[in-house]
């Protein structure tokens, strides 16, 4: 998403809650940081599905949480190992082979489901880490309780 892309977004949201506060500049930086990889027309989505269900202006969580991928679809990427198909997703791949790669296929079903939720749980902290990683050091600093 391009610069004038996000500030018309930043606008939309605003202006979608004309009596509410403006987002302030640290407001605006966390939601760069979240949604620089996704499309405004994705965002804009998301934000119209936002106003459907709030009356109140959206902060970071409330879009990214109609932008991420779903649990379902992780479990389904962590299913095409075992099915046997090309797995495109670098962070997948290596979660995959740090769980014992094709040791997995000799599971019986009880223990794929317990792997089932340690992936999802190491996909989604993995996804968390990165994007940490990515926020400038200014707004690491500023957040309480992570320890790097």
């Amino acid at each position: 998403m391009s610069k004038e892309e996000f500030d018309y977004f930043c606008t939309q949201c605003n202006q979608a809650y004309p009596k509410q506060l403006v987002m302030n500049e640290t407001e605006k930086n966390f939601m760069a940081v979240a949604i620089r990889d996704y499309t405004v027309k994705d965002c804009m989505n998301a934000l119209a599905l936002h106003v459907q269900k709030s009356e109140w202006r959206p902060k970071v969580c409330d879009i990214t949480k109609y932008l991420q991928q779903s649990d379902q679809q992780i479990l389904n990427t962590f299913q095409m190992f075992f099915d046997r198909k090309e797995v495109a997703d670098k962070r997948a791949v290596d979660i995959y082979r740090r769980m014992g790669g094709l040791k997995l296929n000799k599971m019986t079903i009880t223990q794929l489901e317990d792997k089932k939720e340690l992936f999802l749980s190491l996909y989604k902290q993995g996804e968390a880490e990165e994007k940490f990683d990515e926020l400038p050091k200014s707004i690491q600093n500023k957040l309480i309780g992570i320890i790097k």
